[in-house]
């Protein structure tokens, strides 16, 4: 069974285009990746944004948001449309650039699925950035090598167009997060 098989299959869940069609502009989106500081009582920030690498299996989370005034639907996490979709931009201050992207992998089962974002609707991503011990990693390495240091972390999500016959229009385009000043710390 081939792509389109599949989805005609899934029946009217995979159909779901409200009246946008594949060659329709791409409603708007927005990206923003939560990383927190800690705050003490009094208000004063104790850590700042933090990634650490200890193998605790650390996470954070990033929103997509539907900010237009459509329905938008965008590829679900767990098939191989929307495995990559997600990836991060990250920048030190003396110019070195990294992109960290999902770890491929071999799709056994592939079921391909749509999310749909009402307007105001969220699509939400946690990201294991720090495997414990003994998991497979689900992301490339976060550039942690040599000192602590700050760098600025850009998540990044981007859909390519893909013509399903005109039956299908799933939101296609890339948007970027703002620059997250965020603390690169080892152990």
């Amino acid at each position: 069974m081939n792509r389109r098989q599949a989805m005609a299959a899934l029946g009217a869940g995979v159909v779901l285009t409200d009246g946008v069609t594949a060659g329709d502009p791409a409603p708007a989106l927005k990206v923003s990746a939560v990383l927190p500081g800690l705050y003490g009582l009094d208000g004063k920030l104790t850590v700042p944004p933090t990634l650490r690498k200890a193998g605790y299996g650390l996470r954070f989370v990033v929103v997509v948001e539907n900010v237009s005034a459509g329905d938008v639907y965008v590829w679900a996490e767990g098939n191989s449309a929307g495995h990559g979709t997600l990836s991060f931009e990250v920048a030190e201050a003396g110019g070195a650039n990294a992109v960290v992207r999902r770890v491929g992998r071999v799709w056994t089962k592939n079921i391909l699925r749509l999310e749909k974002l009402a307007p105001g609707g969220y699509h939400v991503r946690v990201v294991e950035y720090d495997p414990p011990a003994g998991k497979d990693p689900e992301w490339e390495a976060i550039p942690f090598a040599g000192k602590d240091r700050e760098v600025t972390v850009r998540a990044v999500f981007e859909q390519p167009k893909a013509d399903w016959g005109g039956k299908l229009a799933p939101w296609a385009g890339r948007v970027e997060s703002p620059g997250y000043t965020v603390r690169l710390v080892n152990g």
